[in-house]
């Protein structure tokens, strides 16, 4: 199945507007950077747990909305849902608090009967058809705000069909951010890693995301690094492990300017980092740096 868009973040400003445009990694305001499922692609009887990180807001002052829906609409239908679960005869309502849950309480038959329903339906002409080899994919949808700022995010599930000798994706595991030892200087650029084993770069069997067309094979997952902080910029701010090439030390690896005290007059930066894979894995990591004078 051709895996859409991890998190599609969609923000609606109720007031106010920047004069220029910060770059991406800088956090200046409310923010949600990432959107997670435990398990990435649940199996017929699994709970899916979703967690968000958010960050430019006060975690208590943050309000959330969670729903999802079977078939959600391409950008020319504003990302609508275009077969809603009430039209299924169930709830589309996950809950108000900073993590919901998912489950597909039906038979792994019933699961694939659904999807093939789909794959006939008129709505073909306006999302995109689930092949139904592997699974089917839904959206989850979260609604968050805070401050001025209402953001919508899509995760994408992928919720397996069970079949024989299906493996399970695995979230990647990130320990932590390396940072140099004590304060650092402003004005300079500074080296941070990622403290993540290489294995946690799954190798499967099945068709890459890359080549859907191509023929089931042994796979190694591709891993994708983000990096955001609440000060200065990061060069580069976004890398990837490409198995065979680019190298994952590299990959898990950027660099930091320290911005000016007229920029940013605060002691301590707040870093992030968001790892994910090629099949709708993620997590990530925080931390705190302190800065001299």
């Amino acid at each position: 199945m051709k895996h859409l868009s991890q998190v599609l973040l969609l923000s609606t400003l109720l007031g106010g507007c920047a004069e220029e445009f910060e770059p991406y990694s800088r956090i200046t305001g409310f923010r949600v950077l990432a959107v997670r499922a435990e398990p990435p692609s649940p199996l017929p009887g699994q709970t899916a747990v979703f967690d968000v990180l958010v960050a430019g807001a006060p975690a208590e002052d943050v309000r959330f909305q969670w729903s999802w829906c079977p078939v959600l609409g391409g950008a020319d239908r504003d990302f609508d849902c275009l077969v809603t679960p009430e039209d299924l005869g169930l709830s589309s309502d996950l809950g108000r608090r900073p993590t919901a849950s998912f489950s597909f309480d039906g038979s792994a038959a019933q699961l694939q009967s659904l999807c093939r329903q789909l794959q006939a339906s008129p709505l073909a002409l306006f999302a995109e058809v689930p092949d139904c080899e592997q699974g089917i994919e839904i959206s989850i949808i979260l609604e968050a705000e805070a401050s001025d700022r209402r953001i919508r995010s899509v995760k994408s599930l992928e919720l397996l069909f069970g079949l024989e000798d299906q493996v399970p994706n695995q979230n990647p595991v990130v320990d932590a951010i390396v940072l140099p030892s004590g304060a650092v200087d402003r004005d300079t650029e500074v080296q941070l890693s990622a403290s993540i084993p290489e294995s946690e770069s799954e190798t499967y069997f099945g068709v890459p995301r890359s080549d859907p067309g191509g023929d089931p094979r042994e796979v190694r997952e591709q891993l994708f690094f983000s990096w955001f902080t609440t000060g200065g910029g990061f060069d580069p701010e976004r890398r990837s492990f490409i198995p065979g090439e680019t190298t994952f030390s590299t990959a898990a690896a950027t660099a930091l300017e320290v911005p000016l005290q007229a920029d940013f007059p605060a002691s301590t930066l707040g870093l992030y980092l968001v790892v994910r894979d090629d099949r709708g894995g993620v997590s990530w990591t925080d931390a705190l740096m302190q800065v001299r004078p």
